[in-house]
């Protein structure tokens, strides 16, 4: 065997571990992508319930937005200033996942559930007001998504209203 011989031997083994490197590369941003994914979801599932907990663990809130979500009629000053910073707080959660979910850091089942929940709560007189009115400070893209499924899922049934106090939370 020949030096020349030799030299290609040894740049085949290189081009060998390059490419055994990329692989490897390639498999390390994959996971790496999966478990970013894994923590958006979680911070924002986190957000939603410490938006339920809240609720839960303040029962003139939980009344207040029970109260609301039917109409803000019935609600004082101060009760329609608790139950516009509760939506504030909701829909914040809302276009949080929206935005993740334009990243491609959550998959489309995901995302279906989230929209099934938007469409509920915005069906909901008190809440379709209050969206109405302050929609203006949300993207344009997040306005058009809710404002499609609430047209999508219709009015919500006052009566498919759970007060948080309700629920049981694990």
């Amino acid at each position: 065997m020949s030096l020349s011989d030799l030299g290609n031997l040894g740049e085949f083994f290189g081009a060998l571990g390059v490419i055994g490197s990329l692989v490897y590369l390639g498999l390390q941003i994959h996971q790496n992508t999966r478990a970013l994914k894994a923590g958006s979801n979680h911070a924002i599932n986190d957000s939603f319930s410490a938006f339920l907990t809240l609720l839960v663990q303040t029962p003139e809130a939980d009344r207040i937005m029970e109260a609301g979500v039917t109409g803000i009629e019935t609600l004082s000053a101060d009760e329609r200033s608790t139950f516009y910073s509760l939506l504030g707080i909701l829909f914040g959660n809302f276009e949080n996942a929206f935005f993740h979910y334009q990243q491609g850091m959550m998959d489309d089942d995901q995302w279906h559930r989230w929209c099934i929940a938007i469409g509920w709560y915005v069906g909901f007189p008190g809440v379709a007001r209050w969206w109405s009115n302050r929609k203006v400070v949300c993207s344009d893209a997040f306005r058009e998504l809710v404002d499609r499924e609430s047209a999508r899922m219709g009015p919500s049934d006052p009566a498919s209203w759970a007060p948080a106090t309700t629920l049981e939370l694990s």
